[in-house]
């Protein structure tokens, strides 16, 4: 049997506490960040999941910014960083 410090660390079937919770750190955090960064609401400093979409952008906002100020500005916002794709969506482009 290897007798090496990684094999002790990962050593699942052992069941190893350190080794269970570090490699099922390997994909959690990665997952959960991706998933999160996909999923909040797109107001700055708001972490609630969006739900709405705002017309013409790629953003996604919570219940509580679902208001036509709001959804203004993060079609300024979004016109302003994505160019291209905001003329793409909104159907400006000629």
């Amino acid at each position: 049997m290897i007798d090496h410090v990684l094999w002790q660390m990962f050593d699942w079937p052992g069941g190893n506490v350190l080794g269970n919770l570090l490699a099922s750190a390997l994909w959690a955090i990665p997952t959960w960040l991706l998933v999160f960064r996909k999923l909040h609401c797109a107001q700055p400093r708001c972490f609630r999941p969006g739900r709405h979409q705002v017309k013409g952008t790629t953003f996604h906002t919570c219940r509580k910014h679902t208001t036509k100020p709001v959804h203004e500005a993060l079609k300024a916002r979004h016109a302003q960083k994505y160019p291209d794709q905001h003329d793409h969506l909104s159907g400006d482009e000629s």
